[in-house]
């Protein structure tokens, strides 16, 4: 089930018009590329995952332009909820998912904020 969802996270947030956007420990990194990765060897530098199992790889930029890649091993809850927002995000019309830290001890507790898509013009609500 988590392989399907891994697939699911990545056909969403590449080229959709939903952008997701890391916020880490003072560094913000807007994701470009996600690949399914599987551990070949304990070589791996992610430890939480056992050889043959797979994992995401987050490739992004920051504000500056600066290059990141970011090793995932996100539970099935984690990635089914940014799925769920994902849609919930792209109905109402924004194009931008931030995503977070919160504990640190805990790598599937984020905080998820939308982003509205920039308007040339505001609204003007009158009551």
């Amino acid at each position: 089930m988590k392989n399907n969802l891994m697939k699911k996270f990545m056909d969403a947030f590449v080229g959709n018009g939903v952008h997701l956007t890391i916020r880490d420990a003072g560094s913000r990194f807007t994701v470009h590329t996600i690949q399914i990765m599987e551990k070949a060897n304990e070589s791996c530098p992610v430890k939480q995952v056992e050889v043959g199992d797979r994992f995401l790889r987050l490739l992004g930029r920051d504000e500056n332009g600066g290059e990141a890649a970011i090793l995932c091993n996100w539970s099935e809850r984690l990635l089914q909820n940014l799925l769920e927002n994902y849609t919930h995000a792209k109905e109402a019309g924004c194009t931008e998912i931030l995503m977070l830290k919160g504990d640190p001890d805990n790598p599937d507790n984020w905080l998820l904020l939308w982003k509205p898509e920039r308007q040339k013009k505001h609204t003007l609500y009158i009551s």
